[in-house]
């Protein structure tokens, strides 16, 4: 499913059908044994200029999609198409072919103390993509360092100090002046404030977006913080166990989540605000998350779907695994769920979560039951992080 860009032209990236298998091996000869699906038949675009987010739980598949785009490593199947209407299918390049993507597509890393070189100055680190590609004079270069230092908030004299001499949030900043002085097309945020303190967090997200509107950016933003997600994100697709969910705009994928697994993923983030707590009802699932190396046959969250359950079981869950298809009712909106429309009315849904979260709380033993978080956008206009402002304690880290 392609997701029109709405200046009207194609998007930056178009994923299609893409999947990663890493092999297990085993015995004396260490042949293959096994292969763990980390990535199986996911499909998405990114449109120039927006910030897709990626979300999903641990182990569901979310870096190596991004390590994927980057070719950092080699995909199993399906197609890469990066540059727009005369894109490139990056999956059929390699070695010297690849080199003026890789100037074009940048990642900014989740740890900012292991992503430098400790024995390298800052400046000599922020410059090294500049001499790699060719791109200017060394004073040329130095110029270029010095200027995006200063968009990044650090002082061109840092240039000759060492990362140890700096804290976590700067040296992020470090990383993100890094992949933004090549002029990339594409910025993969591999869940950049994960590491960071929460008031640094807000900061680094407040910058990303101040650079995304001064150098027109795309992002590929992935994380586990669900308030972080949707403060900083255009849409977001939700993963579970290496397929795609959901995808919607980011502002209706909170208000509304339709996908069973979107839907007690939201209700798990925490929330302070006692007169909207006391409403809210907790969907827990029951089970494991199931191995990717075998994972359920059909939907992949057939095991543990609580809409499944109540609508008597049915087999088609089990043996036809759902395709990522677009609501005919609900525009720009992506579902992989054969009964999604089982969740568009207002009152049968109610009902439905209803009956999970009572489900839930008598399992759990007559604990509390708290639904789906709804929790409204931050204006475009605002410079706050309201992961850190509003109800939600941590902003619902998964």
């Amino acid at each position: 499913m392609t997701h029109q860009d709405p200046s009207g032209g194609p998007p930056l990236v178009k994923v299609e059908h893409l999947s990663e298998f890493f092999p297990i091996t085993g015995g004396i000869l260490q042949r293959k044994v096994a292969e763990v699906k980390a990535v199986d038949d996911v499909s998405f675009t990114i449109n120039r200029g927006e910030t897709l987010g990626l979300v999903g739980e641990s182990g569901c598949g979310k870096t190596t999609v991004g390590r994927l785009i980057l070719r950092l490593i080699e995909p199993t199947a399906g197609r890469i198409v990066f540059g727009g209407e005369e894109g490139v299918d990056l999956t059929r390049l390699h070695g010297k072919a690849l080199k003026p993507f890789r100037r074009r597509i940048q990642i900014i890393f989740q740890d900012p103390y292991a992503s430098l070189d400790p024995r390298s100055p800052i400046g000599t680190a922020i410059g090294e993509g500049l001499r790699i590609h060719g791109m200017g004079t060394p004073a040329e270069q130095r110029h270029k360092v010095a200027r995006m230092m200063e968009m990044v908030g650090l002082q061109p004299y840092h240039a000759r100090r060492y990362p140890h001499e700096f804290s976590g949030g700067q040296r992020q900043r470090i990383g993100i002046a890094r992949a933004l002085v090549l002029a990339p097309d594409l910025l993969v945020c591999d869940e950049p404030v994960s590491a960071l303190d929460v008031s640094i967090q807000a900061q680094v997200l407040n910058l990303l977006r101040s650079l995304q509107r001064e150098l027109g950016l795309t992002y590929l933003f992935v994380a586990h913080n669900m308030g972080v997600v949707e403060h900083i994100s255009d849409r977001v697709a939700v993963m579970y166990l290496g397929a795609i969910a959901e995808v919607a705009p980011s502002l209706d994928i909170y208000r509304e989540p339709i996908h069973p697994y979107t839907i007690a993923l939201l209700s798990a983030v925490p929330i302070a605000d006692p007169s909207v707590k006391g409403r809210r009802k907790r969907i827990i699932l029951v089970g494991d998350v199931p191995s990717p190396v075998n994972p359920p046959s059909g939907c992949r969250f057939h095991t543990r779907c609580w809409l499944r359950q109540q609508l008597g079981n049915p087999d088609r869950c089990a043996t036809e695994r759902p395709a990522l298809r677009q609501l005919p009712v609900r525009p720009g909106r992506e579902v992989a769920c054969h009964f999604a429309e089982e969740l568009l009315e207002p009152v049968r849904r109610d009902k439905l979560i209803a009956t999970a979260a009572a489900e839930s709380s008598a399992r759990a033993g007559g604990g509390e039951a708290v639904a789906p978080v709804v929790t409204s956008r931050v204006p475009e206009s605002g410079d706050v992080a309201p992961p850190f402002r509003r109800p939600g304690g941590d902003g619902g880290r998964l």
